[in-house]
C-alpha cells in the first residue's frame, strides 16, 4: 500500500511538470532551472528531476547538481554529459528524507545556487497503524491485570480490618471498581483514549483509597461498647415495642369479644299489640 501512494505522487508530480523556485533564476542568466519535480513527496526515497537550460553561447559538460537540506541525504547523481548552447536537459538527483515537513532545497549547479521549497509528507502504513494499536492494547491489558489483582489485595485488607475493629467507614471502592469496567470496556472496544483515561483515573483512585485503608485505625473499646450499648438498647426498644404492641392488640381483641358477647346474651323485647 505504501508502494501504491509512493506511486501516486511520483505520477502526479510528473503530470504537474513544477516549474523550480530560484532567487538566482532568470532568463538572462547563464544556467537556469526550467523544471523541478516533485516538490510533494513521501519521507522515504525520492528522485529528483531537475531540468536545465544552458543560456551561454557554449556548450557545458558533465553538469552536476548537488542538493542540500533538511533531513535529506544524496545517494546518487546521474549528470547531463553534454548540454549544448540554448538547449534543455535533466539532471537526476536520487537522495532519502529522513523527516517530513516544509523544508527549503539548495541546489548548487556549477557556479549557481538555487533554491526549491518542498512539501515532505509522512504517510503510515495502515498495517503498522494496526500493530501498533495492538501493542498498545496489550500494555494496556498487562497495567489492568495488575492493578486488578490490587484491587482484589485491597479488598482482603479492607474486609480484614474491618473484622479487626478498624474504622474503615471512610473507604469507598466502588469508585474504583466502576473505572476499572470502563478501562476493560476501552480495551475491548478497541478505544485506546477511553481505556487511558480511566486506567489513570483507577490508578488516583486506587491510591487515594489505599492511603485511607493504611491509615485507618483501631476503634477504641469505649467507642465499640458505646455502639453495642446502642445496638443493644435499640434492639430492647424494638422487643418491648412489639410485645406492648401484642399486649394491646390482645386487650383490644378480648375488649371486643366481651362486647360481642354481652350483646349476643340480651333477651328479645317484648312485643305489644293494641
Amino acid at each position: 500500500m505504501k508502494l501504491y501512494i509512493i506511486t501516486l505522487f511520483i505520477i502526479a508530480s510528473l503530470a504537474g511538470q513544477l516549474s523550480a523556485q530560484s532567487n538566482d533564476t532568470d532568463s538572462s542568466a547563464e544556467i537556469e532551472i526550467t523544471k523541478f519535480f516533485p516538490n510533494e513527496i513521501i519521507e522515504g526515497e525520492v528522485q529528483f528531476n531537475i531540468q536545465v537550460k544552458n543560456n551561454r553561447e557554449d556548450e557545458l559538460t558533465n553538469v552536476f547538481a548537488s542538493i542540500q537540506g533538511k533531513g535529506f541525504s544524496t545517494y546518487e547523481v546521474i549528470p547531463i554529459e553534454t548540454l549544448n548552447a540554448n538547449e534543455k536537459d535533466y539532471i537526476f538527483v536520487r537522495g532519502y528524507f529522513s523527516e517530513s515537513g516544509e523544508i527549503n532545497l539548495t541546489i548548487f549547479i556549477e557556479d549557481f545556487v538555487f533554491y526549491q521549497m518542498v512539501s515532505v509528507v509522512d504517510v503510515f502504513d495502515e498495517d503498522d497503524e494496526r500493530e501498533k494499536l495492538i501493542q498498545k492494547i496489550n500494555e494496556l491489558s498487562m497495567e489492568l491485570d495488575t492493578l486488578k489483582k490490587n484491587y482484589t489485595d485491597l479488598e482482603i485488607i479492607y474486609t480484614d480490618k474491618k473484622e479487626n475493629n478498624y474504622d474503615v467507614s471512610r473507604v469507598d471502592l466502588s469508585e474504583l471498581k466502576k473505572f476499572l469496567r470502563e478501562t476493560e470496556s476501552g480495551i475491548i472496544s478497541e478505544d485506546v483514549d477511553k481505556a487511558e483515561v480511566n486506567l489513570r483515573l483507577s490508578y488516583e483512585e486506587y491510591y487515594y483509597q489505599k492511603n485511607k485503608l493504611d491509615t485507618a485505625k483501631i476503634i477504641p473499646v469505649i467507642m465499640r461498647l458505646r455502639e453495642s450499648a446502642l445496638i443493644f438498647s435499640t434492639i430492647i426498644g424494638a422487643v418491648l415495642a412489639f410485645f406492648a404492641l401484642s399486649e394491646l392488640l390482645k386487650r383490644k381483641g378480648e375488649s371486643v369479644y366481651g362486647t360481642v358477647k354481652k350483646i349476643g346474651n340480651r333477651k328479645p323485647t317484648k312485643k305489644y299489640k293494641k
